[in-house]
């Protein structure tokens, strides 16, 4: 066990790529202090942003609860058919009010963030009991989940505590890196959705992929978007664009370990969930600041970054645009040995992703 964990430790260090992570340069209590205080600032964010969104979705359960005829209860909620649809959202709108107050008051102690995490969860699922998954809240309700493994931990003993302040920070690295996961594994659905199994169906990398998707949502919808006929006027405009969103997807969860990357792939991020809306009339309101809180203003980016240093470490391009002194075959084998963990890492998911479908046609 001991030579397994040395061996994904070396993994994971080598995903970070030559010269994509910070050097190290030993602990540096000061550091070490402005991280954890950053990831906690974001955290407070967070809870007084979640108050809000609570608020704003009490109407929506009480609407939804009086839908009774229209339940297909989630697993989460399934104590609600014995109290009754009604009772039981009554008891979700107090405890959402509630706790929502509690997390946006005491989000430092770990009873309130997990009575948050405890009405969210119930809140997500039985917004998704009325025949339809509102996925917009999904990241967030994950996001709620994981902050509440975060130690109670007061300013002062933040201050004092190393291991305070390492676990705030390994527990807001594990939070990223689940939210940036769950982008890799979009984007890698975007690239088998480019496998021709399907002749019906129209390849994710083709030209004209945004523009069809976009049109065939507004015309089922029957809405007009702000670029809508733009895209259908010049369908080719959209290829580049859409090609960057799978880029940044697919290689998403390499940003955890090259810290360089999480302003610039945040950035994106940000940009991409509000261009939907220009683009499919499809609001995402809460995945923006996810990005922002996350990446952006994560504690984990590099305090002086320059462009060489994103430039170097984007996956795949990063290594065969840095410069190296050596000849074509030389620059082949450095690229290589910078970028194989991130293929295997890719093919890896990808796997996962596919094999469920494959077993399901086999056994069909």
């Amino acid at each position: 066990m001991p030579k397994l964990v040395s061996v994904l430790g070396q993994f994971s260090r080598g995903l970070s790529g030559d010269g994509a992570a910070p050097q190290r340069t030993g602990y540096d209590a000061t550091v070490h202090r402005w991280r954890a205080q950053e990831a906690w600032q974001l955290v407070r964010i967070y809870y007084a942003v979640m108050l809000v969104v609570m608020f704003w979705q009490l109407d929506n359960i009480w609407e939804n609860a009086n839908l009774a005829q229209a339940v297909d209860l989630r697993w989460p909620v399934l104590w609600m058919q014995w109290l009754g649809i009604k009772t039981s959202a009554t008891i979700v709108l107090l405890g959402m009010f509630a706790s929502g107050l509690l997390g946006a008051v005491f989000y430092r102690h770990r009873w309130a963030r997990i009575a948050v995490a405890v009405f969210f969860v119930q809140h997500v699922a039985l917004n998704g009991s009325f025949g339809y998954v509102n996925n917009s809240f999904h990241i967030w309700m994950w996001m709620s989940v994981g902050f509440a493994c975060l130690p109670t931990a007061t300013a002062p003993q933040l201050h004092q505590n190393r291991a305070l302040r390492q676990q705030s920070l390994t527990v807001f690295a594990w939070v990223t890196g689940l939210i940036l996961l769950f982008y890799t594994l979009s984007g890698i659905a975007k690239l088998v959705g480019a496998i021709p199994i399907d002749p019906s169906k129209m390849s994710s990398l083709a030209p004209d992929a945004l523009a069809h998707l976009v049109l065939n949502r507004l015309l089922a919808a029957d809405e007009v978007s702000v670029f809508g006929d733009l895209l259908a006027a010049a369908p080719l405009a959209g290829w580049p664009i859409y090609l960057l969103v799978i880029y940044i997807e697919v290689f998403a969860f390499v940003a955890l370990f090259r810290p360089a990357l999480l302003w610039l792939f945040g950035s994106i991020l940000v940009v991409f969930h509000i261009g939907i809306w220009f683009f499919m009339e499809i609001q995402f309101p809460l995945q923006p600041l996810q990005a922002l809180l996350l990446l952006v203003w994560s504690p984990f980016r590099p305090r002086n970054l320059d462009w060489r240093q994103i430039l170097w470490s984007l996956p795949v391009l990063g290594s065969a645009l840095r410069p190296v002194s050596q000849a074509t075959t030389g620059r082949l084998v450095y690229w290589w040995q910078q970028e194989w963990r991130v293929f295997v890492v890719i093919a890896v998911l990808t796997a996962l992703d596919v094999l469920p479908e494959l077993v399901k046609r086999a056994l069909a």
